[in-house]
């Protein structure tokens, strides 16, 4: 009885869990392309932000993306001035990426409009629950 009471348990945290997902990232979606963005393209702008310069491999790693799967996404953000392709002045085989002043400005948007996502999320929540949700949102391991 209690492994069936616990395998229940679990559902309903799947359940909630992947709710909360397709909630979100469909919320998301639609934050970028209010200002013109795919959601890859927003999320390999927010993850440049705050980097010199990331290889394209390393990119490509990070995103669980092909090599020609993550070269297609940058060229669009190239062709939109939102990032700037360079070679390693230590070795021109190696391609960086880095975001420009274009792309960090719309950066900063989608920033703020998530902002403003989860400021509304969170005024559903008593001051107490939020600090518990943020602490079991960092307590999840994967």
């Amino acid at each position: 009885m209690e492994s069936s009471v616990r395998h229940l348990v679990y559902d309903k945290l799947a359940d909630a869990s992947l709710e909360l997902y397709f909630a979100l990232k469909k919320r998301l979606e639609a934050e970028a392309k209010e200002i013109g963005l795919s959601y890859q393209q927003a999320q390999v702008l927010t993850f440049l932000k705050d980097k010199s310069s990331v290889t394209m491999t390393a990119l490509a790693k990070a995103f669980d993306l092909t090599q020609a799967g993550m070269t297609g996404l940058i060229d669009r953000l190239i062709e939109n001035r939102l990032v700037v392709r360079e070679y390693d002045p230590k070795d021109r085989r190696v391609v960086l990426i880095r975001i420009s002043e274009n792309g960090r400005a719309k950066s900063n948007i989608y920033q703020k409009k998530l902002a403003a996502v989860f400021k509304k999320i969170a005024c559903g929540l008593s001051s107490e629950e939020r600090k518990t949700f943020i602490a079991l949102s960092k307590r999840l391991k994967f």
